[in-house]
């Protein structure tokens, strides 16, 4: 969903970026280097990925406990 704004966003609003349903680790390390600069509060940078994760989290936590197991073991 948020792939088209990542290139807006990479450099401008580290919050709103977090804050799209699709965490990824460039999106943390740009949240990290917005609070060093002092741009961020390092508390809004924490706080910002937890509602999209809160949404999406019971998701993926079912699909393991349903397909998880089998993929292991065709693999």
């Amino acid at each position: 969903m948020g792939l088209p704004l990542t290139p807006l966003l990479l450099g401008r609003n580290p919050v709103l970026l977090s804050a799209l349903p699709r965490e990824h680790r460039i999106d943390g390390c740009n949240r990290v280097v917005f609070v060093r600069v002092g741009r961020v509060p390092l508390l809004l940078a924490l706080i910002a990925p937890i509602p999209i994760s809160m949404l999406t989290d019971p998701f993926f936590f079912w699909a393991g406990k349903r397909y998880g197991r089998s993929i292991i073991q065709t693999t």
